[in-house]
């Protein structure tokens, strides 16, 4: 089985990881371009079970194939907080970013493509990411009344990240929607994007979030490059 064939499996698996896993178990995929022009690929998880084996081996069933290496760590719940969200002392780092919302499992192809927009960032020498944090859970849960979340039934949130400069970073992030437009339902507002539709992030609630605003805001004091009005 070739390194590519490996790789798809791996974000075939963790596909299915991300459908089946119970709320207990949670795990983002990162695809990482290296400078030897090969990729990384490993997944970031949590269970809340107090048994991170057996949540690794679900994911290791669904990829038919054991992790070359796994490490495994018991942390109380704010010590998991600081660590997913990078420490309280990380320096500042400049990147690219740019998303796409994920309408469902990804097929052969769409795997395929993702994984040769990374390969390419690798071989030009570009550092570059593609993260997916599943949604799920609380995400897929609709609160009474509604909300401005549009993408409740999503499988997940591709994050493109370059710490490249300029146009070597764009012409990442733009390969990167390219390859997975047939499942992209749009983007998240986290990321914006120059140039990039302001209904791509908001999907169906655009026209409630403009209505809102109107209301509470018709001197329009809270603005932005993405304006509702």
């Amino acid at each position: 089985m070739g390194i590519h064939t490996r790789a798809a499996a791996v974000v075939r698996g963790w596909q299915k990881f991300a459908q089946s896993a119970p709320i207990t178990s949670w795990g983002n995929l990162h695809i990482d371009a290296r400078s030897n022009g090969t990729l990384s690929i490993h997944v970031l998880g949590i269970s809340t079970t107090g048994n991170a084996a057996a949540a690794a081996a679900q994911l290791e069933s669904f990829v038919g194939a054991k992790a070359s290496t796994r490490s495994i760590t018991v942390k109380t719940h704010m010590e998991a907080v600081r660590y997913l969200g990078g420490g309280t002392t990380s320096p500042r780092t400049g990147f690219q970013a740019g998303s796409d919302v994920l309408k469902g499992p990804m097929d052969a192809a769409t795997i395929t493509a993702l994984l040769g927009a990374v390969k390419a960032a690798a071989r030009a020498k570009t550092p570059a990411s593609a993260i997916i944090d599943p949604l799920g859970g609380q995400a897929a849960k609709q609160p009474s009344g509604g909300s401005s979340w549009a993408w409740r039934s999503a499988l997940g949130v591709i994050q493109w990240y370059s710490s490249a400069q300029g146009r070597t970073a764009q012409t990442f992030i733009t390969n990167g929607h390219r390859a997975v437009r047939k499942y992209s339902a749009g983007g998240y507002v986290n990321y914006v994007e120059n140039g990039r539709s302001v209904s791509t992030y908001y999907g169906a609630s655009l026209a409630r979030l403009r209505t809102v605003k109107k209301k509470y805001d018709p001197a329009n004091f809270f603005r932005t490059l993405y304006t509702l009005v």
